[in-house]
């Protein structure tokens, strides 16, 4: 588990970040640029100094109007730009990006649209009337696609309406679309909030949904969609979700030199992830923090979040004084270990001498049987003497050789027991 505060793990990566930009795109990557300027637009961070190395090297790309004339990469510029319009719009006119061609660009995705999937339709409606796009807006509207662009609203309303039964077989990423789609839309809050309660469902127990880049692109869309939202009863439910897989972002950051794996773009989307929790919970999130890794380090049926603060001092001594436990359980295992040893070891022992014990009786048996039997056909009336004379030597002798088996006999466990039981 990682402890380390939020506002320490982002300012590292961002520090890592800064340090992978080598005058114009990152890793020569458009998305991982893309991700990563969005990333500190959201945090307010100054990006004035990367964009004009930036716009240079996509310049190029803008052939016939659409980025390489790629519907995906082509939407994904237009967001960009709308966005960095709202600080940097001085910079985008320097650099040709203006409003004008903005416009150019969406111009080119309606103009392709037709022929594409509801997919490329609702990313190009993300693209279109996104954050920052009143001006490319306007523009069209200049251009006489208000028609066009209300059309696509239409449709993508409609089309996201009717899938609404189909939200529990759709992918991770489509149902962030969805969300991105739904949130602040009145009449598509029945899609935001099942498409939410699938993304909650299918969370893994580590707080992530599978990958850093898909994790982090959860959080800040269910961030943003809570945000949009006034239902306080839901946004808590999303803040419990978001906070688990803030939880385990943090867990897999690792450290400063390669945060988290040093992926860029995992690192631009999971420092976006962890900036727009700590802005929007605030003072709130590290106490929720502190009950979330507590409650991870007590044994637990199911996850649960909750607001009660647990003392992590507390905690710890707990669990020290259960490692004590178990050490003591272990030292008291060795002793009876050993003691079950000598025990064994006594048994062997005695068996021993019990087996000499039985050798004995069963020769002095044999003694006196042949003893008897020699007197009694040899010397019957001498053997009659001996008995009789108790007191003689001869006569104790006798006794003795008697007593022995006799008394092997009659004792515990004596007699021939059978080979098996005797090798018990």
């Amino acid at each position: 588990m990682n402890y380390t505060a939020i506002d320490v793990i982002a300012n590292e990566a961002l520090v890592w970040l800064e340090r992978q930009f080598d005058g114009g795109m990152w890793s020569g990557s458009f998305w991982a640029t893309h991700d990563i300027l969005k990333t500190y637009v959201s945090l307010g961070t100054d990006v004035s100094s990367f964009l004009p190395g930036v716009l240079e090297e996509i310049k190029p790309h803008l052939v016939p109007g659409g980025y390489d004339a790629v519907m995906g990469p082509s939407c994904g510029l237009l967001s960009l730009l709308n966005l960095l319009s709202d600080g940097y719009e001085a910079c985008l006119d320097e650099y040709g990006f203006g409003a004008t061609v903005r416009a150019d660009i969406a111009l080119w995705i309606l103009d392709n649209l037709e022929s594409q999937s509801d997919v490329a339709r609702q990313v190009a409606a993300r693209a279109l009337f996104g954050a920052g796009s009143s001006k490319t807006l306007a523009e069209l509207e200049h251009r006489k696609k208000s028609r066009t662009l209300a059309l696509l609203r239409t449709t993508v309303t409609k089309a996201l309406l009717a899938s609404v039964e189909q939200v529990p077989s759709l992918s991770n990423i489509d149902l962030v679309r969805y969300i991105q789609l739904s949130g602040g839309v009145a009449t598509l809050e029945t899609v935001l909030v099942a498409s939410a309660k699938e993304l909650a469902r299918r969370q893994g127990a580590d707080g992530l949904w599978g990958s850093i880049a898909l994790t982090a692109l959860i959080v800040v869309t269910l961030v943003e969609a809570a945000i949009s939202r006034e239902g306080e009863r839901s946004a808590a439910a999303i803040q419990n979700v978001v906070a688990h897989a803030v939880e385990g972002l943090r867990a897999n950051f690792k450290n400063s030199t390669e945060p988290w794996g040093g992926i860029i773009q995992d690192a631009a989307l999971a420092v976006q992830a962890l900036g727009l929790f700590r802005s929007t919970y605030d003072a709130g999130s590290q106490e929720l923090f502190e009950s979330l890794e507590a409650e991870s380090r007590l044994p637990r049926q199911s996850v649960g979040f909750g607001k009660i603060r647990v003392d992590l001092k507390e905690l710890f001594a707990r669990d020290l004084f259960k490692d004590k436990k178990i050490k003591e359980l272990g030292h008291l295992g060795e002793a009876q270990d050993k003691e079950i040893e000598r025990l064994r070891a006594d048994a062997v022992r005695a068996r021993s001498s019990m087996s000499i014990f039985r050798m004995l009786g069963f020769v002095s048996l044999l003694l006196l049987v042949t003893l008897v039997a020699s007197f009694w056909f040899g010397e019957r009336q001498a053997l009659l003497n001996v008995v009789a004379s108790t007191g003689s030597l001869l006569g104790l002798v006798i006794g003795a050789l008697i007593a022995v088996p006799i008394t092997y006999l009659v004792s515990p466990g004596g007699g021939l027991k059978p080979k098996d039981e005797v090798s018990k």
